[in-house]
C-alpha cells in the first residue's frame, strides 16, 4: 500500500564496527528515552563459542571478571557465567544498560 513508508538504508555512523562489542549509538540513546523502551529490569544473554580460537577463552573470562567486579559495581549490573560459554547479564533498566555502555572503562 502507498501509506507504508519506504525503507531507507541504515546510516553508516550507526553501524557497529564489530560484532565483538556493543556500542552506544545515537539511535540506542533515542530508544532508551522513548515510550517504546521497556520499563524495569532487562536481561542480556551472551552465547560465546571459543572454537576454533580456544586461546581467547582465558581473555574472555578475564573480561567477565572485570565486568563483575569493576563495571558491575558502578552500574548495578549482575553477571553470571556458566562453564559452557553462556553469560547472563541483568540490568536494573535499559537506561542502566546505556549508562554501562557510556562508561570509558567498559
Amino acid at each position: 500500500p502507498e501509506d507504508i513508508p519506504r525503507l531507507t538504508s541504515v546510516h553508516e555512523s550507526l553501524m557497529a564496527t564489530s560484532c565483538q562489542r556493543v556500542e552506544l549509538t545515537p539511535w540506542l540513546l533515542v530508544f532508551a528515552n522513548s515510550d517504546m523502551c521497556p520499563k524495569g529490569p532487562i536481561s542480556m544473554l551472551n552465547l560465546v563459542s571459543f572454537r576454533p580460537l580456544a586461546f581467547v577463552q582465558e581473555s574472555y573470562l578475564s573480561y567477565i571478571e572485570t565486568m563483575k567486579e569493576e563495571i558491575g559495581a558502578k552500574h548495578g549490573l549482575v553477571l553470571k557465567l556458566s562453564g559452557g560459554g553462556v553469560a547472563l547479564v541483568w540490568y536494573s533498566s535499559f537506561q542502566h544498560f546505556t549508562d554501562t555502555l557510556s562508561d570509558g572503562d567498559y
